[in-house]
C-alpha cells in the first residue's frame, strides 16, 4: 500500500530528495497505460475533447486527469471541475500541488527546487489522483494550456521524464494544428511545434494534427494526412518513427462523426492493440 508520511512527520526532515525517491520506488502503476496529451501552439487546441473521445472508445476501466497550471484557478471563469460530459474517472490536479509540495517540504534543510524536487512531487500527485480514482487501467493525463508555458516547463516536463524513466507504459501525444492559405496547407506550425518539443526533450508516439476550418468542403483527406507526414519526414529525417495523423474539423451536428474516424484509426493510435 502506497503511503503518504503526515506533515508533522516531515517537518523536520532534512532530504527531501531521500524522501521524494523512497515515495518513487514505491510508486506502482501495475500494467496500466498512461497516455500523455499536450498541445501547442494555443491552449483551446482540442486537447481535453480528444482525451474525453478516446476514453469513451474504451468503454470502461479508465480514468482522466487533467493538470491546470494555474495559480488560481478561478481566473477567466475557470473551475476545477471533478467531472466532464463523459464517462470515467475525472479529477483536476492544479498548481495548488505548490503550496502542497512546500506544507510537506518546506521547513526541510535542504533547498528544494521546481527540478528535480517539484518534478518528483507532481509524478506523485499524478500516481496519488490515480489511486483514488481507482486504480484504471487506462490513464489519460492531459496537460492544460501549451508545453512551452513556463508552468509546464518548470516541473511538469521534467516530471514526465522522470515518469517515462520509471514506467515503460508511457506514451506522449501531441495535439498541433496546421494552417490553410494560399490555395494550399500549410505546416510550419506542427514543424515549429515538433521543434519546440525537442529542445525541452519530448518525443511523441502520435502528432494529432488538426485541419483548419477554411478547408474547402472537398477536399482530399489522406492527400493532406500524406502531404504532412512527408513535410514532417523532411524536417526531421533522423527521426523516421515521428507519424501525425489529421483530425478533420469536427463541431456541432458532425461531433458525432469525431468518434467514428478515432475508431477507423484506432489501430494507429493504440497499436498495440493491432
Amino acid at each position: 500500500m502506497f503511503n503518504i508520511q503526515s506533515i508533522s512527520d516531515r517537518d523536520q526532515m532534512r532530504d527531501a530528495s531521500a524522501i521524494l525517491d523512497a515515495d518513487l520506488r514505491k510508486m506502482d502503476f501495475h500494467a496500466a497505460r498512461i497516455s500523455v496529451v499536450v498541445g501547442y501552439p494555443r491552449s483551446d487546441i482540442g486537447k481535453s475533447e480528444l482525451v474525453a473521445r478516446l476514453g469513451e472508445q474504451l468503454k470502461d476501466n479508465f480514468s482522466i486527469i487533467k493538470f491546470d497550471g494555474f495559480l488560481n484557478t478561478s481566473t477567466d471563469r475557470r473551475k476545477a471541475r471533478d467531472q466532464v460530459a463523459f464517462g470515467g474517472a475525472h479529477s483536476m490536479l492544479s498548481a495548488s500541488l505548490i503550496v502542497d509540495f512546500l506544507r510537506r517540504f518546506g521547513d526541510c534543510k535542504e533547498l528544494l527546487k521546481f527540478r528535480p524536487h517539484l518534478a518528483k512531487f507532481f509524478v506523485l500527485q499524478v500516481y496519488e489522483r490515480w489511486v483514488a480514482l481507482g486504480s484504471s487501467r487506462e490513464l489519460f493525463l492531459e496537460i492544460g494550456g501549451t508545453f512551452t508555458d513556463n508552468e509546464v516547463t518548470a516541473y511538469v516536463v521534467p516530471g514526465l521524464s522522470i515518469l517515462k524513466q520509471k514506467y515503460s507504459k508511457v506514451r506522449l501525444f501531441l495535439v498541433t494544428a496546421v494552417e490553410y492559405g494560399g490555395g494550399g496547407v500549410k505546416t510550419r506550425p506542427v514543424v515549429n511545434a515538433l521543434e519546440r518539443a525537442q529542445c525541452l526533450g519530448l518525443s511523441f508516439e502520435l502528432i494529432f494534427a488538426r485541419l483548419p476550418f477554411e478547408l474547402p468542403v472537398q477536399y482530399n483527406w489522406s492527400a493532406i494526412n500524406d502531404h504532412v507526414n512527408e513535410n514532417i519526414r523532411d524536417a526531421f529525417p533522423r527521426i523516421p518513427e515521428l507519424k501525425a495523423l489529421c483530425i478533420p474539423f469536427f463541431r456541432g451536428d458532425d461531433l458525432p462523426d469525431y468518434n467514428g474516424f478515432l475508431l477507423e484509426h484506432r489501430h494507429l493510435i493504440f497499436p498495440e492493440e493491432s
